[in-house]
């Protein structure tokens, strides 16, 4: 039985074998996170490829929160937003050395 919204907690994860596309295609969704070289690139700011090789194929991190979530870029910095919990991210390039 799922819990009415006013109980759920304001943070939910989950871990689903699906596209990037669909986890991110709810409105509840926070963040998603791909795991390894392999996973599948998006330009959704929720969306972060986490660079850690799992060990065989990786589910999908999803971050589900109470309420609808906006989202967006400002600069290097990708955010989102459901009015009480906040994603962001900065991806930068290692220098090699």
């Amino acid at each position: 039985m799922i819990a009415p919204a006013s109980h759920a907690p304001p943070l939910q994860i989950d871990y689903a074998h699906v596209s990037a596309e669909q986890a991110l295609a709810a409105p509840d969704v926070l963040a998603v996170f791909g795991f390894g070289d392999h996973a599948a690139a998006s330009s959704d700011a929720r969306y972060l490829q986490v660079r850690l090789a799992p060990d065989g194929n990786a589910p999908l991190e999803i971050w589900r929160t109470r309420g609808p979530v906006t989202h967006g870029r400002d600069g290097a910095v990708a955010w989102a937003e459901d009015g009480m919990l906040q994603f962001g991210a900065i991806e930068l390039d290692e220098p090699s050395g």
